[in-house]
């Protein structure tokens, strides 16, 4: 059974809080951005069918939308693995709520 998690209340402390820690480690999350855009440009084949890639996305926000659970789009076989790594292509990508993707990470899980 899925778990649900409770977003917790946004109080001034909380957010003041999640301010100063952006600003503190702004540098590393940008560098994690560049990586990561790097990698999947990188892992994006010329014989990609990105217009599949977009609807997969476009679905996985229309799901998030109806239902009110936050999806996100996975890679079945991660595009930064440390053993494997997959292609940026529509039959790697799966649509899965949020919080199981976070909790499966980089790994591959079959």
């Amino acid at each position: 059974m899925a778990r649900v998690y409770k977003a917790k209340k946004a109080t001034p402390a909380r957010v003041a809080l999640r301010a100063r820690g952006r600003k503190k480690h702004a540098a590393a999350r940008a560098a994690y951005n560049a990586l990561w855009k790097a990698n999947r440009k990188q892992r994006t084949v010329p014989w990609a069918d990105l217009d599949a890639i977009k609807v997969i996305y476009k679905d996985a926000r229309d799901l998030s939308i109806l239902t009110g659970i936050q999806f996100h789009v996975d890679h079945i076989l991660p595009i930064m693995g440390s053993k494997v790594s997959g292609f940026h292509i529509a039959s790697n990508l799966q649509i899965m709520e949020a919080h199981e993707n976070m909790r499966k990470g980089n790994r591959t899980i079959c």
